[in-house]
């Protein structure tokens, strides 16, 4: 389900998810923030963007116990900047494995 606006190019596997992303294109701005002037087409984005002032991080890291405003941010976290704790566990575990020592 392609995104028909110009320029836009985003494709969904699902007419919801297309249908709620068309709302993006639209000038019609129904959730206002009530720390700024911020207004967002979808319910779900001022709830993230009211994280931002309110300083709730929801989204905790199960290794370190650093918590993230935002699920993605978490997800990178793990992924991309590997946890230090998990990079730890997971030297400590490979050298135990092989019988090498800890430097």
């Amino acid at each position: 389900y392609p995104c028909t606006f110009i320029g836009c190019g985003k494709v969904f596997t699902k007419p919801y998810n297309l249908k709620s992303h068309i709302k993006i294109h639209s000038s019609e701005r129904p959730y206002k923030c009530q720390y700024c002037k911020a207004r967002f087409t979808r319910g779900h984005d001022l709830n993230r963007h009211t994280r931002l002032h309110t300083g709730v991080k929801p989204f905790e890291c199960q290794k370190c116990k650093k918590r993230f405003s935002r699920s993605d941010a978490l997800s990178r976290h793990i992924k991309v900047e590997a946890c230090i704790v998990s990079n730890f566990e997971n030297k400590t575990n490979k050298k135990a494995q092989t019988g090498t020592k800890n430097a």
